[in-house]
């Protein structure tokens, strides 16, 4: 993984986003712990094709059903950074904090206070 890993980090470098998510994507998909973080990262910094955006959106959803609050987490946290479905956003750090990450609570009571996380 390590090696898969570098090599994800290279290709962000040098702009191959597409590899990049590529890579990120299987060695989540790998894990037993997914919690999307590069893929969300690189989301957050527009360097998604559509095509990627909608796939790790998927993926994100999945997770999500499947009770995993870390990638319940992130994706309230893309979502909110690309200006998008407020009532989503709220809905899902409500279920990263019932499902006990500890940042959501301090993330929920701030986007419900501020609008912005």
């Amino acid at each position: 993984m390590d090696e898969d890993f570098k090599a994800a980090q290279q290709a962000l470098a040098v702009g191959a986003y597409y590899q990049a998510f590529e890579i990120f994507f299987m060695m989540e998909q790998a894990s037993t712990d997914s919690n999307f973080i590069n893929c969300c990262r690189m989301a957050i910094s527009n360097q998604l094709c559509p095509e990627h955006q909608q796939q790790l959106f998927e993926r994100l959803e999945h997770e999500t059903r499947m009770n995993n609050g870390r990638a319940a987490y992130n994706y309230a946290l893309v979502l909110e950074r690309l200006g998008q479905h407020n009532k989503k956003v709220t809905e899902l750090l409500h279920k990263a904090q019932l499902l006990g990450v500890p940042e959501a609570e301090s993330s929920l009571n701030k986007f419900i206070y501020t609008g912005k996380l």
